[in-house]
């Protein structure tokens, strides 16, 4: 998935990883970002100030377009459940498009 994404030439992000100088940088502060303001104790503690901004119509709609509920309960923990595993999801994705050099950095 990331490799086909990184293999289109119209993406410069292709063009940028061929400098290694450039993709130790990229890898390092991509490590950073997960371990930091995307680390889901800071993810988590966003998503649930964000989450009593929601309104009610808003829900509603987005039940009725997309078949999804309105339990905002249910939503919340939904949404927490996939920021905890985000970290994981994307740790096997760069694994496997950056084998040792994305894994040394973990």
């Amino acid at each position: 998935m990331l490799s086909e994404v990184l293999a289109a030439r119209s993406y410069r992000l292709g063009d940028l990883l061929e400098n290694p100088g450039f993709e130790k940088a990229f890898l390092a502060r991509f490590r950073e970002a997960l371990d930091g303001p995307f680390a889901p104790e800071a993810t988590s503690l966003v998503a649930i100030s964000l989450s009593e901004q929601v309104s009610s119509p808003l829900l509603a709609d987005h039940a009725r377009l997309f078949g999804s509920t309105t339990d905002r309960g249910y939503v919340m923990e939904n949404t927490l459940d996939f920021l905890r595993r985000r970290g994981a999801i994307v740790d096997r994705h760069l694994a496997e498009h950056f084998g040792e050099r994305w894994t040394r950095l973990g």
